[in-house]
């Protein structure tokens, strides 16, 4: 049954002129746990045909956006919040409370921290943020998993509604595997920058997850959310803005945050989200990757 509501999908009147479309990919998928990968070449036509075939297999359709899951038992962020109430133009940033942190949205954003080994097998820490698209999915920036030096990270942890500049030693989820496109592992190509992630644990049926749109049109002037851990403070920030403009792979929104917040999602209030933030633009824009048809068919087949 809780499929039934989950996939539940709105179909969008949007079919505008096609531009370039990639019909295959090559992606490589990385085992955390045995510290192996495999590339493979993958279509779209085909991830498309088996995730529709699972969806009408619950008797659900599909569509360009999927619906987050909001459960009964998790309240959900409301207009007379904190967050609801700050003005975009006077503090479009700031944390969120230790109160929200439990409430949705904010409990689908997870913290991470992340460890790359260097020549003399120091460990070098780095810190970031993933957000739940599922049971067991998490979607971040690819560079949050992949170092041009580095490599994959050798150790990688989820906290759950973290909020504070202490990281548990023990209370934190590890990934099982996940997936990127070799545009970015190979050539470090920033319209490619994203990883789509599967946990051991699920974290969704407690902390609710976050709906994903597409769209083949662009998606300027829309008001969005960031949510995310900036730095290694450890306390969840949010703010507000409106996209300025977008590309095939990217979009770019009238807000400047701290660095380390890269994998932070950028949703609207209805809480689908649309790109994942990676990088800086400007001294007055950030930027993140979309979600496209791959990205969003990738993490589709992994939720199923």
């Amino acid at each position: 049954m809780i499929c039934t509501m989950v996939l539940t999908s709105l179909s969008l009147s949007i079919y505008a002129t096609e531009t370039e479309r990639e019909e295959t990919m090559s992606i490589v998928e990385y085992n955390y746990s045995t510290k192996t990968e495999v590339t493979t070449t993958i279509s779209l036509n085909d991830i498309k045909s088996e995730n529709r075939q699972r969806i009408y297999s619950m008797d659900t359709t599909i569509g360009e956006i999927d619906l987050p899951y909001i459960p009964d038992h998790l309240d959900v962020e409301t207009n007379s919040s904190t967050n609801e109430m700050r003005s975009v133009a006077s503090d479009a940033w700031g944390p969120v409370g230790s109160t929200n942190v439990n409430v949705f949205p904010y409990s689908s954003i997870l913290a991470m921290k992340m460890g790359w080994l260097d020549e003399d097998d120091n460990m070098i820490l780095y810190y970031g943020t993933g957000f739940l698209e599922g049971y067991d999915v998490v979607a971040t920036a690819g560079h949050n998993m992949w170092d041009e030096t580095y490599g994959w990270v050798d150790d990688c942890r989820f906290y759950v509604r973290q909020y504070s500049g202490t990281y548990s030693s023990t209370d934190y989820y590890h990934p099982k595997e996940w997936t990127c496109a070799t545009n970015f592992t190979s050539d470090f190509d920033l319209n490619y920058d994203w990883c789509a992630i599967t946990l051991w644990d699920d974290l969704g049926s407690s902390n609710r997850w976050f709906g994903k749109g597409w769209s083949q049109n662009d998606i300027d002037d829309k008001y969005i959310t960031m949510s995310g851990y900036p730095l290694s403070y450890g306390i969840q920030y949010s703010g507000k803005a409106y996209t300025s403009d977008s590309t095939t792979y990217l979009v770019r929104y009238n807000l400047v945050v701290p660095q380390r917040t890269s994998g932070s999602p950028i949703y609207t209030s209805d809480h689908i989200v649309w790109a994942i933030q990676t990088h800086g633009y400007s001294s007055t824009k950030d930027e993140g990757n979309r979600i496209t048809e791959w990205l969003y068919n990738i993490l589709q087949n992994k939720f199923l």
